[in-house]
């Protein structure tokens, strides 16, 4: 096959002795969020390294690639049919079989002209719609002008699945995203779903790679900006406390994802969260939520957390898509029993109809707390605020 250059790694027991992001020489490079989903993926061996110590997190990945990895994360029946489905996956290719199971499952269909098209690296909106189908999500109709995609990445909005520091209005569906971009993401599905790594079994694991022809440095990948690298240091009050046990956070279940609201409409729920803190308490002082939607922060007259019927913040207002909320004097105290707190905010009179809005919590470093151990399924998002 003339299209694709298809490389064989040799050395594979090198890759297989590499079982944490911190054992790859280039670990520098690897973005924290990503060291713990790298680190699954290596270990259960649905990823490897190169042979000459690096993971090459911001490699982009292709569509053959893209396949492996998600079969292998999903442990499902492979395919290996006779004759293959692509006029360009031949079975005799490392990835044929990665490519007919996903096509057998119904998560890819190829090109116009019938091609696959292996060494094409995969954008985001191919990436959505391939997990969103794999992981099983039930997907809303194509509105009048909608792209292809858009339902797709409703989905991933509605279930707070968004590639990591993307935004639903601006998610990015030609963007060509890194190894480590993917981890993250699939490591996030698996756990959304409730589904369990499976380690494959050493004889199956390779360090196989399919890299498209001709590969120059031109092709190689700089990652994007982090927008809301800078913001990191508006919250941390707290001192970090070695004692401190680990910051459980999630969307409580009961949050409904659609509210309809009214200009003047006092009082609405925003956001719930959840918060448990395991092996010692936690201490938090605050938070910080970024509205997103195609609303403006004047929508808002006041944005505030409340707990157990009490407010626990001073009632802000915003003068900004970022708020940071501190909360009153007495910090909060996180133990091991549940602890349920609410963003409220009041509707300004001047609401534009229309406008729908979620405030999120993109980020652990969002949470000034006393502990570096904070877990979840960031971003977080609340509820879409429409205006009536």
């Amino acid at each position: 096959m003339m299209k694709f250059l298809v490389i064989v790694f040799g050395l594979i027991n090198f890759a297989l002795a590499q079982s944490t992001a911190d054992s790859f020489v280039d670990n520098s490079s690897i973005p924290r969020w990503a060291k713990s989903p790298i680190s699954r993926l290596v270990d259960s061996g649905v990823l490897s390294g190169n042979p000459d110590g690096s993971f090459a997190p911001n490699r982009k990945m292709n569509r053959a690639e893209f396949s492996k990895i998600l079969v292998n994360s999903l442990d499902v029946e492979k395919f290996f049919p006779s004759k293959g489905s692509f006029p360009d996956v031949e079975p005799d290719d490392w990835f044929f079989p990665y490519v007919e199971t996903a096509k057998h499952y119904g998560w890819i269909a190829g090109h116009p002209d019938g091609e696959f098209r292996p060494g094409d690296k995969i954008n985001r909106a191919e990436a959505a719609k391939m997990l969103v189908s794999a992981f099983g999500f039930e997907v809303g109709p194509l509105l009048e002008d909608d792209p292809w995609y858009m339902p797709y990445f409703r989905v991933l909005r509605e279930e707070d699945l968004l590639a990591y520091n993307s935004l639903f209005e601006n998610p990015g569906s030609d963007f060509e995203p890194s190894r480590a971009e993917i981890s993250e993401q699939i490591v996030r599905f698996l756990e959304r779903t409730g589904r369990e790594l499976v380690a494959i079994p050493l004889a199956e694991r390779d360090a196989t790679r399919v890299v498209s022809t001709p590969t120059t440095p031109a092709e190689e990948y700089v990652p994007a900006p982090d927008p809301f690298e800078y913001q990191e240091t508006i919250i941390g009050s707290l001192t970090v406390d070695p004692n401190a046990g680990t910051l459980y956070i999630e969307k409580h279940p009961s949050l409904a994802k659609k509210v309809a609201v009214t200009r003047n409409q006092s009082d609405v729920i925003a956001h719930t969260l959840k918060l448990v803190s395991k092996e010692g308490l936690a201490e938090v002082a605050g938070f910080q939520f970024r509205m997103v939607g195609n609303g403006i922060y004047s929508d808002f007259s006041n944005i505030w957390l409340e707990m157990d019927g009490k407010d626990i913040s001073e009632k802000i207002k915003p003068t900004s898509n970022l708020v940071n909320i501190p909360l009153n004097s007495t910090h909060l105290t996180v133990g091991s029993s549940l602890k349920t707190i609410m963003l409220k905010v009041d509707m300004s009179p001047n609401a534009k109809k229309g406008n729908s809005t979620r405030w999120v919590l993109f980020l652990p470093e969002w949470i000034d707390a006393n502990t570096n151990k904070k877990v979840g399924f960031f971003p977080i998002g609340g509820s879409d605020l429409e205006v009536k």
